[in-house]
């Protein structure tokens, strides 16, 4: 008697164990389908805003913020630092929609900011070109966006400075 009570016990934890395995198992891949509408969802909702927003962009600026108490959308230079955000996202959108027209888009907005790439009177190159040229590069493998990348580090090493160790920020 005293062999089989051990081995009932033994067995509660054991099946417990078991159904609580299941139960995750099952959790999770409802869960990863949940996510995956989730971003779908997301994604299809940022293709939409952002065609939005770049039709009230004009062509030679870049969208930088929007003023809900004004109901406006600010928008700057391709000289302001978040000016390489916008056509970074679009590339982002596009590598997950695969949508023609967010590619275009995405293609004339880094038209405009090209001649950033000479700039070395900022630090925030990095931010204005290798947001938007990286992401272009490595979606379309298209070397001359490496090579604006390449250039605008070679700009981008002008403000190093030997006696700090560093990149000069401002002045």
């Amino acid at each position: 008697m005293t062999v089989l009570f051990l081995r009932k016990q033994n067995l509660i934890p054991a099946i417990f164990t078991i159904v609580f395995a299941c139960l995750s198992v099952c959790s999770y891949s409802q869960g990863k389908k949940s996510m995956g509408k989730l971003i779908s969802r997301n994604m299809e909702l940022a293709d939409k805003q952002y065609k939005y927003m770049a039709s009230l962009t004009p062509a030679d600026s870049m969208p930088r913020s929007y003023d809900a108490a004004k109901n406006k959308l600010i928008v700057s230079t391709t000289r302001w630092w978040t000016s390489g955000f916008f056509p970074a996202s679009l590339w982002y959108i596009y590598l997950y929609t695969k949508d023609t027209a967010i590619r275009s888009e995405a293609e004339r907005r880094l038209a405009i900011l090209e001649k950033e790439k000479y700039a070395t009177d900022d630090h925030d190159l990095g931010f204005m070109i290798f947001c938007s040229f990286g992401n272009a590069y490595k979606i379309t493998h298209n070397p001359d966006y490496r090579d604006v990348c390449a250039i605008a580090a070679e700009s981008l090493i002008k403000r190093y400075k030997p006696a700090i160790k560093a990149i000069q920020s401002w002045g």
